[in-house]
């Protein structure tokens, strides 16, 4: 049943950043921020379903990308470099050698520009960035935007992503949010994953091969516990200290829930039209304090939908990259 209502929204400005509160008809709170075009938090019902860097120091921090977007590329580019028909590029690393998410310099540390709608049915956030050739060492102009859509009387917010771009350059944005569905930790939260494959990873967290079947450790098919088998040595060597898989998802469509959370009071689930999803299960001590916990590691787990990492994904002059995530919660 529709309400007559509008959402809330609040626009203010703290430490130099500006942030958009957006409250709908049905006790869903989104908080949204300029720096990363991100989700800074989502509330439900009161409750914090995602985790964030407590003090804004630390959510300015470029190695900090909690529901920051992801891009050029979300993932890892080895080797500082990149080759776009036979001209080689010098990207800028920021993990060794690697390229994490973009690189030092990428859109997730830089502020987008907002524009916020809002409808008899909806809210609408916009956030555009305009990214010039040879920033983080990428080839190309590029123009990358994320549309935040709130629906008055639905518990969801979807960001669907856009790039154009005026030359051949790689191109793979996602959103990096962390969700604990009003827990401190991972104790109580479960998974179900709609992947039957998965991408291996070396030890330095480089996808390697072909999409392989996933086995019992990687397996999610059936709703279990996050925890249950994160310690498994087969998925802990090298630098891994837990989950940051890819998962090749099955049988895509708007009707089916990609990837399911929950805990023991909330559900969240997430559709998309990527082809692949990397969870991320908080591993490492980023150094900050949290704002759902005061533990260090394994607060909330990151789900990322994005395009398959075990191919090259390049956007050309005339075309379109669009996807969507839509993160849909509900209390048990």
């Amino acid at each position: 049943m529709k309400s007559d209502l509008i959402p809330m929204i609040n626009n203010y400005k703290k430490d130099g950043l500006e942030f958009v509160e957006v409250t709908n008809n049905v006790g869903l709170t989104v908080t949204f921020c300029n720096l990363g075009g991100s989700i800074y938090s989502i509330k439900y019902q009161g409750e914090l379903m995602t985790y964030q860097a407590k003090n804004i120091e630390d959510f300015l921090r470029e190695d900090v990308y909690n529901g920051k977007v992801l891009g050029r590329v979300a993932g890892r580019i080895p080797n500082g470099e990149l080759k776009v028909d036979n001209k080689v590029y010098k990207l800028c690393p920021n993990e060794g050698k690697t390229v994490l998410h973009g690189g030092k310099g990428a859109i997730s540390s830089k502020k987008f520009s907002l524009r916020v709608f809002n409808t008899t049915d909806h809210v609408h956030v916009v956030y555009t960035y305009f990214s010039l050739a040879g920033e983080a060492g990428f080839p190309g102009n590029g123009l990358f935007e994320v549309h935040y859509t709130i629906m008055n009387d639905v518990p969801s917010c979807k960001a669907k992503l856009l790039s154009y771009v005026n030359e051949k350059t790689p191109v793979s944005m996602t959103v990096h949010t962390f969700f604990s569905l009003g827990e401190s930790n991972l104790d109580n939260l479960s998974l179900r994953i709609n992947a039957s494959k998965y991408l291996d990873i070396s030890k330095e967290n480089l996808v390697v091969g072909e999409a392989k079947k996933v086995p019992a450790c990687l397996d999610f098919r059936k709703t279990k516990p996050i925890l249950k088998d994160i310690d498994d040595p087969l998925i802990n060597g090298g630098k891994l200290k837990g989950y940051d898989h890819s998962f090749i998802l099955d049988n895509i469509d708007k009707e089916t829930p990609q990837v399911v959370l929950e805990s023991k009071k909330y559900k969240l689930n997430v559709y998309t039209d990527f082809d692949s999803v990397i969870v991320y299960s908080d591993n490492f001590d980023a150094k900050f304090e949290a704002d759902n916990s005061k533990e260090k590691t394994r607060r909330g787990v990151a789900i990322e939908p994005q395009l398959s990492q075990n191919k090259e994904h390049y956007l050309c002059r005339s075309e379109e990259f669009c996807h969507y995530i839509r993160y849909e919660f509900a209390k048990k």
